[in-house]
């Protein structure tokens, strides 16, 4: 059960898990997603990434088996899909395209939401932070494959 649903009016859908991305809807599912899927207007979606390395394999043979295996947490991406009609269908598209899987590093969906909702949670944010994580994101589609443009270009210093 979301611990934040009461409080937040947000459902859980089972399996979804946050696990280390500090946002708001951790582990739920929004209503106004399940709303605006129904309405027909969703377009973008603001899919964010965790990534795991494996200090492990850096020296020794990184495994499990062998007692060597040390992953840490590390920043993942913010990537805005667009083309897509579901986040669903959004968090598949970059499971396939950008996530990794191996001995060393991992990469994978941790949190979801619309491009709305994340512009709307980073307006309190100050200006220069808002800045680094436009030109962090990555804007891609399906229709694109594995483009990845930055949402905003970085402002001549």
């Amino acid at each position: 059960m979301c611990l934040e649903s009461t409080a937040l009016n947000l459902i859980w859908i089972q399996g979804q898990i946050n696990l280390g991305v500090d946002t708001p809807a951790r582990g739920c599912y929004n209503h106004s997603i399940i709303k605006k899927q129904k309405e027909g207007k969703m377009t973008k979606f603001a899919i964010h990434t965790q990534t795991l390395e494996n200090y492990g394999a850096h020296s020794e043979s990184g495994k499990y088996a062998d007692g060597q295996a040390y992953w840490k947490f590390k920043p993942g991406t913010t990537y805005i899909v667009s083309d897509v009609e579901r986040v669903q269908d959004a968090a598949a598209f970059v499971m396939a395209a950008f996530s990794e899987n191996s001995l060393g590093w991992k990469e994978f969906p941790c949190h979801y939401q619309t491009e709305e909702e994340w512009l709307a949670e980073m307006a309190s944010d100050d200006e220069d932070y808002q800045q680094f994580q436009k030109e962090c994101a990555r804007r891609v589609s399906p229709l694109t494959g594995k483009e990845a443009p930055r949402y905003q270009e970085k402002k001549a210093a």
